[in-house]
Parts: C-alpha cells; structure tokens; sequence
C-alpha cells in the first residue's frame, strides 16, 4: 500500500509539473542599492528580498551603512535575480561561556543558500532551493560537554562535535499552481524551514541560541533532514501541509537506498493566520506526526502546537509544545512561552525577547527536567551585520547530581555577516 501510494504521487507530481507556465522575464531597471531609504516599490522582478530583505532596509542601523556597503556587488545580484537566480551568503562565528564547567564553546557556521526559478508568473512557478552548511568548531570543548558539565540535557549552543562538519540542510524542487496557492515539494526537504514556523523561534543563528527555543522540540522528527514530499495550500486565513520523509538516512545527504526501505515519518500540519485586520499579525499551527516502526524505534506519535501573535508592531508573544508517543527523541516533551520587544529604544530592526524553557528527557533514568529562562538582544550593526548577545538561566538541571540543587549560567555572543 505505501508504494502504490508513493508510486501515484510522484505521477500526480510530474503531471502537474508540466503545465506549469513560464513567462518571459521583465525588463529589469537599474536600481540605486546603496541608499538607506531603499524603496520596496523599487524592486525587481522575482522573489530576490526574500533572500537579501535585511540587506538594503528602510532605515538606518547603528553604524550606518557601515562596513562593506558593495553597491556594484549588489546590482550584480539584482540583475543576476532578474534572470531567475538568487543566492546568500551566511558566515555566523559564535561563542559560549558555561558558568559551572568554567569554559568556552566556540564554532563558526558557514551557508550557502541558493534559489533558482526555473519558471514563474502570477499564477506558477518552478524553482529549485538549496541549502548547504559547514560547520567547524573552534575550541576544544564541544556543544555536547558544555551541556553535560553544565548539568543539562538540553542543547544550550549549536554546532557540531565533529571538529569540521558539512551538511545538505536541503535540496529540493517546487512547484507552485492556482495562483501560486498550492505547493508541491520533493527532494531533501528540512522540516525547520516548513513546518512549525514561528517569527519568533526560527533558529540558531537568527534569534534564541536554545535548541528547545530554536527547534520543534518535543517530537522524534524535530529537524528532519531526508529525502521525501509535501503538499501544501495556502487559503487567505488557513493553511495546510501534508507529507512524508524517510525517517532514519543520514541528515548529511539524500541516501536513496535508506529511502527505499520505506520507513517514513507522515505529517500533517493545519494553521490559522490571522492578519492585521485582526489584532495584527499572528500564526496559530498544530502539527501531528506518525512514524514507521523501525531498528531504532517502535512506531510512534507526536504532536507541536504552535503559536505566535503581535499585539503592536513593537510587543509580540509566542510559544511552542511537543510532545511524542511511544517512540520519542531526546525529549518526552518540550515547550517554551516568550515575549518579544521589537524597534527598542527606536532602532527599528533591533530586537529583544525574553523566554521560559522546560523539557522533560526522554530517558527514563532521568528523573529531573532543564527549567529556566533565556534572553537575548539582537543589534543591528550595518546592513550586513548584526550582533546578538543571549544568556541562559536555568534553575533545574535534569543531569545535576543528587542533591545538587545548584543553578547553571551561560552567556553567548554571535555575529552574522550575509554577502
């Protein structure tokens, strides 16, 4: 049953992959790119701001335009977006300091994010997404250890153990119909970028450092990286996604052998998108999961609901729940409620947030939870540049010994450079 049902959606998919419609690319204007009132209106043809719209914003940041401001680079990239071709640049050296274990964590994350649109009109488009990372750690002390020697389970950094690591975060195809609505995907899809989105807990490198801050945790899926498909359908208030992944290749890389064996992990998400016609913006989701039995685990469920809403367009509120079934991950559950003060002291794209974290460990030898609040205050500091600094409190450890009723604090820096 699961092969017919896969061997008739890659029919379906190519079938209505062939009437997506080309139209022939729009004259593209030459733009002034290194003013600091860059006007939206001015915009080329294609999707290039969803890539780069920090870049040229409206406003002035701290230091001006400040280091860098190419602006024969960037037209080179306007023209190359205007012939259907984007491409980012993402250099983000970051460091932590753990109050308990009294040492330093340091790795510089390096992404290549590119997007080429094979075909688009107001209707349709075909395009191609890639995402590569690399990783290299820069201190001796791993994001593991630091945890660990802080008596905590959760993840308080990113990065990677592995001095050096390379990864296809993901590589897939899209093609969109009836006026750009419905969405269909297949390749090495990564669930971070489609499923449980949240403005306000995207990632890493972009807001809280936290792993149960920056990821869907709480369920056995969080941060699937493998090959498989989507649908999706975006309605004026609603929204829907469905589909599944091989649930145990190398994240690293599509393995089309591991997807053969057929172990997948099926989802379903629903959300409701208010606008600001109602209180501002806002997105409400809940997303369901269902994994295969496989060597590394029964069957199993799971579910993250997913919230956020802006009161104003400086206050905004958010939080995040998982919780898996039977077959579970690092976490038996995991949830974080947060407040978000965007535009502080009149620097528009600067940002601070303040949030409660609690996760439940998975191992049932572990009888405590991690508990505690994480704050970070995002700068920025030129176009191309910004600053976070993000701490971490935790007053329960769920690895602190017995008895140990000590309190854990970590302090982070990061830097994002984006060419």
């Amino acid at each position: 049953m699961t092969k017919q049902f896969l061997i008739m959606s890659l029919i379906c998919f190519v079938g209505v992959s062939v009437f997506a419609q080309d139209e022939t690319k729009k004259i593209f204007n030459e733009f002034q790119l290194d003013s600091i009132t860059y006007d939206v209106k001015n915009l080329p043809p294609g999707k290039f701001q969803s890539l780069t719209d920090q870049f040229y914003p409206n406003w002035e940041p701290h230091l001006g335009k400040g280091l860098l401001p190419l602006p024969k680079y960037y037209q080179w990239k306007q023209k190359l977006s205007s012939k259907g071709f984007d491409y980012l640049v993402i250099i983000t050296p970051e460091f932590q300091y753990g109050a308990l274990n009294g040492k330093w964590h340091g790795n510089s994350e390096q992404d290549l994010i590119m997007n080429w649109r094979i075909a688009e009109n107001k209707n349709s488009y075909s395009k191609i997404m890639f995402w590569g990372a690399n990783i290299l750690r820069l201190t001796s002390t791993t994001p593991t250890q630091m945890s660990e020697e802080n008596g905590l389970t959760v993840e308080t950094i990113g990065g990677a153990d592995a001095e050096v690591l390379w990864m296809i975060g993901t590589f897939y195809f899209e093609q969109a119909l009836f006026q750009q609505r419905l969405k269909l995907r297949a390749g090495h899809l990564f669930t971070n970028i489609t499923l449980a989105i949240n403005k306000y807990l995207i990632d890493d490198r972009e807001t809280y450092i936290n792993e149960i801050l920056n990821t869907p945790a709480g369920v056995q899926w969080a941060s699937q990286k493998s090959l498989g498909m989507q649908v999706q359908y975006d309605g004026d208030l609603f929204y829907g996604i469905t589909g599944f992944q091989d649930q145990k290749s190398d994240p690293r890389y599509p393995s089309l052998s591991s997807f053969a064996d057929g172990k997948f992990v099926y989802y379903l998400e629903g959300g409701f998108t208010p606008n600001e016609t109602t209180n501002h913006s806002g997105k409400y989701s809940v997303t369901l999961n269902y994994n295969t039995a496989d060597e590394k685990g029964p069957e199993g469920y799971g579910i993250v609901i997913n919230a956020q809403q802006d009161f104003s367009n400086n206050l905004g509120v958010y939080g995040r729940y998982g919780q898996s079934f039977k077959r579970f991950g690092t976490w038996d559950n995991a949830w974080a409620v947060g407040l978000a003060l965007n535009k502080p002291f009149g620097w528009d794209y600067d940002q601070i947030s303040l949030a409660y974290l609690q996760g439940d460990p998975s191992n049932p030898s572990i009888t405590k939870k991690d508990k505690g609040f994480s704050l970070y205050y995002k700068v920025l500091l030129t176009y191309r540049l910004d600053f976070t600094i993000d701490t971490q409190y935790y007053f329960e450890r769920s690895l602190a010994d017995t008895g140990d009723k000590g309190q854990a604090f970590l302090v982070a820096g990061r830097l994002r450079f984006m060419l």
